[in-house]
């Protein structure tokens, strides 16, 4: 063996705290081996457009009366970050208008969070 330092605690003093800190170090390491050895990036597989950062308002049309009021992050040449800014759930296919970037068509859900969507137009 070279010549490592090598640090140890004794098993009955951990800190519980320390453990969950490591434990979460260790699982982005994994992540990020993990993607680099697959071709992608610490945030997942690579995009195939580049992304754009905007602050547009944009509506999700759910039927003819009712839309939900969101706010495009950024947008790429096959999707876009939207910010929920109403409540309300937006279903996996849905029409999207963004008249600033004048833009309507029916996109895809590709990720949602508590309150933000990853949509395909592409």
């Amino acid at each position: 063996m070279g010549n490592f330092l090598r640090f140890r605690k004794p098993a009955d003093t951990t800190d519980p705290m320390e453990a969950l800190v490591l434990k979460e170090r260790l699982r982005m390491l994994n992540k990020i081996n993990g993607n680099i050895s697959t071709g992608g990036s610490i945030d997942g597989p690579r995009r195939l457009g580049d992304r754009k950062k905007t602050h547009r308002v944009g509506e999700i049309v759910l039927d003819s009366d009712h839309t939900l009021s969101c706010l495009v992050t950024d947008f790429s040449d096959t999707g876009m970050r939207l910010l929920i800014t109403e409540a309300g759930e937006a279903p996996d296919e849905f029409r999207l208008r963004v008249p600033t970037l004048q833009f309507d068509r029916s996109v895809t859900v590709m990720w949602r969070t508590e309150d933000a969507l990853g949509i395909s137009y592409a």
